[in-house]
């Protein structure tokens, strides 16, 4: 069965669903392969044949049926189709009752209102589809992605044929340009509805333009989209009106640059730069064939008459190149010339410039790699075929090569190339003007991006050969001469007097000098701006990374800063940047850079202090000195703090959790630059370098709080937190940027820190817990869900995260922790707001599980909603207000869905846990049990809208493991909270017993090889399975035994459900007790490398299988067999009494004899009073041959009971000597043996 929605569908696809199988997503794309290969077209127009058939087909009635047809006309959908989107609807989008529903379509008006909320869901459905289809264009041809076959196979379906397949794709793009709005639209559904056409007309060449990069582009094809492209005037052209639509402008510009890159991508420059060299092989291109000549002069005559619309430019640019490659061997390339000069003077470069800083291009997505691809062939094939001073601004080239480099397989390729081809010669040309120019750090520090390409970075300028100054006329005669050259050649400069550069900065680092000797030649050329350079030969004692930090000193020493030393400056930026990147790449160059690192200290203590501090090289530095920090944590800080940079603690009073409010920080020369140069710009560069260092507070090994991190923290939370929301930003983005900074630093100190009793987590803890309602989380909270999701849905064609998303995100996680473990007992200010002064907090939070784009939100406030059951005394029924059966019936279609992710489902189960036990109300409106009187009698049955349906679909269910322990742990909560009414509707459900006990009847598998009982060695537990498979298996089988002790326990013998009483009948047939008591034989082999998680669950294990032992003993032992003890016992066929107390004692000394922890002591405790109980019980039944036995094995236990302090084996030590002694007190017990136990509990007890 296909995915119910197209956005269900795009969730499968992109890995955000429970189904992650390849074989499950293979068939889920197999079933939904005519949508996919139809894209939009799947949608038909509507026809009167079709409404014929709908009329007459008796299934739509009354109002169903004009609602039906009133959204076939509006939205120009085919009548048959129109039911099934308007069952989408009420299953996917709809945020109501039913019952609401039927009574809002009575009236005109209201089926007007639910017309326009099925026309937002079939605009989201169709964009979903065309994402789909984008998203596996993407990826398919990605070694990288994990469902890369599964991708293959569909797009070679969708594929098979290819003519078809993309022509309908531009069919698609021209209806949505061509096609007319609906008729009697309000001016907000217009607006809509042209928004919906525009980014429809993005998805669909977004996808022409992926579709292109693995698929060639004929010429007869190509030349037919030219001129259709040119006729839409690469989308200024539009048929519905966009003139005053809010963000039309944005999104028309994007569709001019896809119409540019789809066509730039058709000419396949890459192939003709990839055979510059052997011109020969360029007649294999799919444009230069002999056969192509009408479809290219077809091109060349379209092509010469496009305007001067600047998204043409590139188009123009690209066909000049394949022009000029074609015809280099001939005389005439005059019209050439005459198109290239018109790409140039259309500021071609600026114009792919512009493109790829569009937020459309982000380096997250497939287009955005595609984008940088096609322009970097662009620019290669240019700088390959001509000077790069004939191209215009260099500037533009440069930013262009950089923004490019930044795709990780064009960084491998350019390595692979070398510096003599493309944008290579742009990275020579920049090296002949080093150090004199920043262009070289900006190149380079796009190519850092990775440990490969670091590396060699760091070579080319480690084995630099020589270094330009600009032209000495001073010294020309004194120590220079001029060298007459030759006709042609460049004039030379020859040292006749040896010449020193940055002698002190070099004395400052303890370096060699730069010094050329007598005799030293340097070649004169002129620079990028017009001016006379000299390049030298340099010393081989010196590197370009030498030169780097020489140029840093030389900043150091100059003073003041002012405009004259604003081009130094930016170099010495460029520079910090650059080695940032390369020690955050690979930190083995660290050591190598150091000369370079070390000199952030010394620039941020000088430059800081001034009046008016280079906030952007600050910034850098303190960039530079996060990356460091994340190896050397406590020296860096350290350092920093000498500096007088950091704030710091002006208090006498030693920090501690209970003076943290008394603590008096001063702000430091960071405190001061924020008040005086930060605020008052509206930027803040290094409060965000800031947060970064902090960030490395949090890392893995970095426990010990320094006073310099501590004072940090505090300043922060106190001056900035609580104040940024009142200060001024230049940029719109800028305030969501710094929100979403501090509540990562927040985020990630409250996460590992939280188990600490005094850290930086407790300084944020207090901060948070105690601030205005108005200044902390809840205002984030706040933002509507309508909100969100629109923000998610634009954000969706930009980037992968909106940052007010992630900041909803992130308060939510923070808001769990905050409640999970707050620093102390008394309520918070932040509890007291949300129960007293923000109620509709939790109401909005509760409306976030409608929000289906990031699934992350309705996880988060699914574990926010279930700590506020827990942590606070707040009703949350009563804070859902009118909407709480709504919001209800929301939570339970997302738990009953087949492809919602089992985290989600797992929230959902563990709040409905929670409601069970700590909210009635909240508990009473999922569960929905309705009552019913027949002949006298009240009978019990689940409404339809209960949350037990779906719970007990995952009980049934055999492909669900992870989600069973939570399910059954709500059930169980039904027996502990004795909830009479749901129990007996729940026993009515057929096989419901058989369903909720299957765990019981599959023990875990053990290992071939089992040792000796009694051998006492540790032995592994469950050897076949991973970690979470045996937690999952332990933790059902824990709740079903809870759940049958408590029937047993609360329902008399003889009135026990027949179906549970056959189950237990075959339970003890099959040596159940048996095999579950061996389970208990196998302690993890080594507590060190045994999850934490398994050690619980075994324990609870040991709980639930002595509370349900214990109830079958005293409530049903005739069920079991423990009525009496057998006629013949032998120690072949003990009786059941026996065996089950000597698998106990055997159990108790292999917990013993394994490595000492809470567990495994938490575990024989257990099982000690299990044990206890038994013997009391069945004393008068045991073998007088069984007992000698148990007590020696007593013996043998109090030699591991030795090793445990007084705290953790006290009720250990009591249970085993009450058992000892119950066993003493039998007639036929060896007396002897008494005096030996006294004398072990007497010395264990030290007398």
């Amino acid at each position: 069965m296909a995915a119910s929605s197209n956005r269900s569908l795009w969730r499968v696809v992109t890995g955000h669903s429970a189904l992650r199988d390849h074989a499950l997503i293979e068939r889920e794309l197999r079933d939904s392969l005519t949508r996919l290969r139809e894209g939009v077209a799947y949608y038909r127009p509507p026809c009167p044949a079709s409404e014929k058939k709908i009329r007459d087909g008796g299934k739509l009635k009354g109002n169903k049926l004009t609602l039906v047809l009133e959204i076939s006309s509006h939205l120009q959908l085919d009548q048959e189709q129109a039911p099934d989107l308007f069952e989408g609807f009420l299953i996917n989008a709809h945020l109501g009752t039913l019952g609401e529903l039927r009574e809002r379509v009575r009236s005109e008006g209201g089926r007007r209102e639910v017309v326009e909320e099925v026309a937002s869901y079939y605009h989201s459905e169709r964009l979903h589809l065309l994402r789909c289809l984008k998203h596996m264009l993407g990826f398919w041809q990605d070694p990288n992605h994990p469902f890369r076959d599964v991708y293959s196979v569909c797009i070679g379906e969708i594929t098979k044929d290819e003519k078809s397949f993309i022509k309908s794709l531009w069919s698609q793009y021209q209806a949505a340009v061509d096609n007319d709005l609906p008729s009697q639209l309000s001016v907000s559904e217009e607006t809509q509805w042209s928004v919906q056409r525009l980014v429809e007309q993005v998805e669909l060449l977004e996808a022409i333009l992926l579709y292109y990069k693995d698929f060639v582009h004929e010429g007869a094809e190509l030349v037919c989209h030219a001129q259709q492209l040119w006729k839409n005037g690469c989308g200024l052209r539009q048929s519905c009106p966009v003139s005053l639509v809010d963000g039309a402008e944005l999104l028309q510009r994007h569709i001019g640059h896809l119409c540019s890159l789809i066509l730039v991508e058709s000419l396949d420059l890459e192939s003709i730069l990839a055979h510059l060299e052997d011109p020969g092989c360029l007649e294999d291109h799919h444009l230069l064939k002999s056969d192509s000549s009408s479809e290219v002069e077809q091109l060349d005559n379209l092509f010469s008459k496009w305007g001067d619309q600047d998204c043409l430019t590139p188009v123009l640019l690209s066909w000049a190149l394949l022009q000029f490659a074609k015809q280099q061997s001939h005389t005439d390339l005059e019209d050439v010339r005459l198109l290239g000069n018109r790409a140039l003077s259309g500021g071609v470069f600026q114009y792919v410039r512009c493109l790829l800083g569009s937020p459309f291009f982000s380096r997250e997505r497939p287009v955005g790699g595609a984008c940088r691809s096609v322009l970097h062939a662009l620019l290669a094939l240019a700088l390959s075929q001509f000077s790069d001073d004939s191209l215009g601004d260099r500037q533009d080239l440069v930013a262009i090569a950089s923004l490019t480099l930044t795709h990780p397989p064009l960084r491998l390729q350019f390595w692979d190339q070398g510096l003599s081809v493309g944008v290579g010669l742009l990275v020579n040309s920049s090296l002949s003007h080093f150090p004199s120019s920043s262009s070289l750090t900006s190149l380079l520090l796009s190519l850092a991006g990775d440990q490969v390409s670091a590396g060699h970075v760091w070579q080319l300028l480690a084995s630099l050969p020589r270094f330009t100054e600009k032209l000495p006329h001073r010294e020309i005669g004194t120590q220079v001469k001029v060298v007459t050259a030759d006709e042609g050649e460049a004039p030379m400069l020859k040292v006749i007097k040896p010449r020193s550069f940055y002698t002190s900065e070099a004395r400052w680092l303890g370096l060699h000098g730069v010094v050329l000797g007598n005799g030293v030649c340097g070649e004169v050329w002129e620079g990028w701006e017009g001016e006379e350079l000299v390049s030298w030969p340099l010393p081989h004692s010196v590197s370009g990374w030498d030169l780097l930090a020489l140029e840093i000193v030389r900043l150091l020493q100059t003073c003041p800063l002012d405009s004259s030393t604003d081009v130094l400056v930016a170099r010495v930026t460029g520079s910090i940047r650059l080695v940032t990147q390369l020690v955050k790449s690979d930190w083995s160059l660290a050591a190598e850079l150091h000369h370079i690192t070390s000199q952030a200290f010394s620039m941020v203590q000088r430059f800081a202090a001034l009046p008016r501090p280079p906030t952007t090289l600050l910034a850098s530095c303190v960039s530079c000195l996060a990356v460091m920090a994340t190896n050397n944590t406590a020296e860096t800080w350290l350092t920093l703090g000498q500096t007088g940079f950091l704030p710091y603690l002006s208090s006498s009073l030693p920090p501690s959790h209970d003076n943290l409010e008394c603590l008096s920080v001063a702000p430091g020369n960071y405190g001061q630059l924020l008040k005086m140069a930060e605020c008052p710009e509206g930027g803040y560069p290094v409060t965000m370098a800031m947060l970064d260092l902090l960030a490395t507070t949090c890392l893995p090994g970095n426990s010990v709080v320094l006073r310099e991190q501590l004072a940090t923290v505090i300043y922060i939370m106190r001056e900035v937190f609580l104040s940024c929301h009142k200060w001024k930003f230049k940029l719109r983005s800028g305030r969501r940027q710094l929100e979403l900074g501090l509540l990562r630093f927040c985020h990630d100190t409250l996460q590992r820190h939280r188990d600490s009793p005094f850290s930086l987590g407790v300084v944020v803890a207090t901060q948070l817990l105690s601030c205005p309602g108005e200044q902390g989380l809840l205002p984030l909270l706040s933002l509507p869900v309508s909100t969100l999701n629109s923000l998610h849905s634009a954000a969706l064609g930009t980037s992968s995260v909106s940052p007010a998303v992630e900041s909803v995100r992130l308060s939510l996680s923070i808001l769990n922790l905050l409640l999970h473990a707050p620093p102390t007992q008394q309520s918070s200010l932040l509890e007291w707001n949300l129960a007293n002064t923000y109620p509709h907090i939790v109401s909005n939070i509760a409306s976030y599980i409608y929000h289906y784009g990031d699934s992350r939100i309705p996880i988060g406030a699914t574990a926010v909603l279930t700590r506020l059951c827990q942590a606070t005394p707040l009703s949350v029924f009563s804070c859902l207000g009118t909407d709480a059966v709504v919001k209800r019936d929301v939570f339970i279609s997302r738990l009953s869905s087949r492809v919602e992710e089992e985290e989600l489902k797992r929230g959902v189960l563990g709040l409905l846990t929670e409601a069970v036990s700590l909210q009635p109300a909240l508990a009473e409106l999922f569960l929905s049990v309705q009552s019913s009187s027949s002949q006298g009698q009240v009978k019990y049955s689940l409404g339809d809208s209960s949350c037990l349906h779906a719970v007990m679909k995952i009980v049934s269910s055999p492909s669900s493991p992870p989600l069973l322990p939570p399910s059954l742990h709500l059930l169980r909560s039904l027996w502990h909270g004795r909830r009479d009414a749901v129990l007996h509707a729940l026993r009515g459900i057929p096989s419901f017993w058989k369903n909720v006990t299957t765990p019981l009847s599959d023990p875990p598998s053990f290992s071939s090889h089992k040792p000796s009982k009694r051998s006492g060695l540790p032995m592994d537990l469950f050897s076949e399975s991973s970690p979470e498979e045996l937690t999952n298996q332990m933790m059902a089988a824990c709740h079903v035994m809870h759940i049958v002790a408590m029937e047993m326990y609360y329902v008399i013998q003889d009135k026990l459900d027949d179906g549970l009483q056959s189950i237990l009948k075959d339970f003890v047939s099959k040596d159940g007790i048996k095999n579950w008591n061996e389970c208990l034989l196998y302690p993890a082999k080594d507590v060190s490398q045994s999850s934490t998680a398994v050690l619980q669950a075994q324990h609870q294990l040991v709980i639930g299988w002595k509370t349900f032992l214990m109830v079958a003993t005293s409530n049903q032992p005739a069920l079991f067999g423990f009525t009496s003890p057998s006629s013949h016992p032998s120690p072949s066929h003990p009786s059941p009494p026996t065996h089950i107390i000597t698998d106990i004692v055997c159990a108790i000394e292999s917990q013993l004899a394994a490595p000492v922890s809470m567990p495994t002591v938490a575990m024989a405790t257990e099982l000690s009073l299990l044990m206890m109980v038994l013997i009391k019980k069945w004393k008068s039944n045991l073998p007088g041959s069984e007992v000698g036995d148990l007590i020696g094995q007593f013996s043998h236990m109090m030699s591991h009971v030795v090793r445990l302090d007084s705290t953790q084996a006290s009720s250990l030590c009591l249970h085993l000597y009450t058992s000892a002694h119950l066993l003493l007190s039998l007639s036929h017990a060896n007396k002897g043996l008494l005096q030996k136990l006294y004398r072990d509990k007497t010395s264990y007890f030290g007398g």
